[in-house]
């Protein structure tokens, strides 16, 4: 964002320019409210993009990010299963201890009874205690509100150049 900024500044002062697309990444955004009821046990779906890895036991919970955690029955290590999905928008981080799952969702602290690992269940929402989700690359100006991000996505900026400089 900074590289951006200077150049499209130079651009500016210099008055003639070459110009150039930059790729960059742009946030997408929640409800507070679709953010606090986001966490669900659903059905089980492929591991697309993997993320963090937690075990705890015969089980695997995977990070799909910025989506959730698959739940992998590893006991057959030679056949695991991927039995449920946690939906938790703007998750990439988490850790497990005492039977207990602590996830991200995005600013939002996630606490998952997992005494019985097929079947998480919610129990404490800490809201707002963590930082925003970080971008993957360098990311475009927005404006830091309520709103919680929940990813990023790519998008094409256009820069100028002075030709003195390009």
């Amino acid at each position: 964002m900074k590289v951006a900024f200077f150049l499209r500044l130079l651009a500016v002062v210099a008055g003639c320019a070459t110009n150039y697309n930059v790729l960059e990444s742009a946030p997408d955004y929640i409800s507070l409210d679709s953010l606090h009821n986001s966490v669900h046990v659903v059905a089980a779906s492929p591991v697309v993009y993997s993320g963090k890895i937690i075990c705890i036991g015969n089980f695997l919970f995977i990070n799909e990010p910025y989506k959730g955690w698959h739940v992998i029955d590893n006991a057959v290590p030679a056949a695991p299963r991927n039995i449920a999905f946690i939906t938790a928008p703007g998750s990439l981080d988490g850790t497990a201890a005492g039977g207990v799952l602590y996830i991200n969702n995005s600013v939002d602290l996630v606490v998952l009874n997992i005494s019985d690992p097929a079947h998480p269940v919610l129990v404490r929402r800490l809201e707002s205690v963590l930082p925003v989700p970080v971008s993957p690359h360098q990311a475009v100006a927005y404006y830091p509100n309520t709103t919680p991000i929940i990813g990023w996505h790519d998008t094409v900026v256009a820069v100028s150049i002075p030709s003195s400089f390009a």
